[in-house]
């Protein structure tokens, strides 16, 4: 894919080669259509006018602690124009293949803003053959329109992971959240300026929520989304990008808890750990694996991830069964600065606690994203682009 030149004016302004890490951030309007957040059957019901405020909050915060923020869609408005037509082509489907090639033909003419919104929100044709009509009109058939909208892409964390560096394109075990990959890819290639280093894709499942890195760490779920295939396909980035290697393994394996990041969060000197996993390894096992080694057999012994954190020098904090719940656990830790980002919904002890360790907590009320089954990792990806040769120099 072609990268041109940012155009002036937009958000994604800046080069990425300046060295700041980019975080990104998706406002939920451009990807949840209000009329259709009416089916999210949540109680008290979601408010996306109140959604929109969350994410808004939360990228003041991030820019505040120094981040350069960007949000997905804008980036997309950026794209050349053949690349946006082409990701609008695939997002436009119909029973009908005749009216599905004139749409996207029709799709031409329309504006980036417009083909955004195409890609978006995924606008699908039936059409169903009705002699009654054909009667009475020039039509032949009752047509039907319904959108597929891409609701999960204001949880951007899932759809790749960010490898300090190297870029790794989610294999989604949702089905339903397949199509959000597709767009993600382009987002970060336009922000990089190259392809990912790796794409995984079924059976290789692996989300991003499952994985956390940190300097030369990085702890890697083995849970509801995630297959072994996957750890397979990138153990060779694994290994070249990281000191350590931590596979944890969560058995108790909650339908509500479905990913790592739902119950741990990862710093270079503190991480938030689920206390129902922390020291039972009947709960949640670590094997740890030290890649200078080059030795990938099973350890002979498998750690709490207490053990596994003492042996790299990471003090936990426990996070209690209905802070986890409440998506405590799921905090962002802004790289490079002492700032933590949590939901308003954190429980005090467990804020002061982040407090003791010498965290600069920063909270933000998240409510209307947690009725969506995301925290505040969730809603945050990063993009860690490689230095210039200046700056490497």
């Amino acid at each position: 894919m072609p990268v041109a030149p940012l155009q002036p004016g937009h958000a994604a302004d800046a080069h990425p080669s300046q060295g700041r890490t980019i975080a990104l951030v998706q406002s939920p309007r451009p990807v949840q259509p209000v009329e259709a957040a009416l089916f999210l059957g949540a109680d008290p019901a979601y408010d996306p006018g109140l959604a929109e405020a969350e994410s808004e909050h939360l990228r003041e915060v991030l820019t505040d602690c120094g981040l350069r923020v960007e949000t997905p869609t804008d980036v997309l408005r950026t794209m050349p124009r053949e690349s946006l037509l082409a990701l609008a082509a695939t997002a436009i489907t119909s029973s009908d293949r005749e009216r599905r090639l004139r749409a996207v033909e029709a799709a031409r003419n329309y504006s980036a803003r417009d083909l955004v919104e195409v890609i978006t929100r995924r606008p699908h044709m039936r059409t169903v053959p009705d002699p009654d009509l054909a009667s009475i009109s020039p039509d032949t058939g009752s047509e039907t329109f319904t959108t597929l909208p891409l609701f999960g892409m204001i949880f951007p964390r899932d759809t790749y992971v960010d490898l300090g560096g190297a870029v790794a394109i989610a294999g989604m075990r949702r089905a339903d959240r397949t199509s959000e990959t597709a767009v993600m890819t382009a987002v970060l290639e336009r922000l990089r300026g190259k392809p990912a280093e790796a794409v995984l894709a079924a059976p290789h499942f692996l989300e991003g929520g499952d994985v956390a890195v940190c300097g030369p760490v990085a702890f890697v779920g083995i849970g509801f989304r995630s297959a072994q295939s996957a750890v397979d396909e990138l153990w060779p980035l694994l290994e070249r990008r990281f000191r350590t290697v931590v596979f944890v393994e969560d058995t108790i394996r909650r339908p509500a808890e479905f990913h790592l990041d739902s119950w741990f969060t990862l710093s270079p000197a503190v991480a938030l750990v689920s206390k129902e996993r922390l020291d039972d390894l009947r709960a949640a096992r670590c094997a740890v694996y030290d890649t200078a080694s080059g030795d990938r057999r099973v350890p002979e012994r498998t750690l709490t991830v207490r053990a596994a954190l003492d042996g790299l020098a990471i003090e936990a904090v426990g996070v209690g069964p209905s802070d986890v719940a409440a998506c405590g656990a799921n905090a962002f830790f802004v790289p490079g600065t002492p700032a933590v980002v949590v939901s308003g919904s954190m429980a005090k002890a467990t804020v002061r606690a982040l407090e003791r360790h010498g965290c600069d907590v920063r909270r933000v009320a998240f409510t209307e994203h947690h009725k969506q089954s995301g925290g505040i990792h969730c809603a945050v990806n990063t993009v860690t682009p490689e230095p210039t040769e200046k700056e490497a120099a």
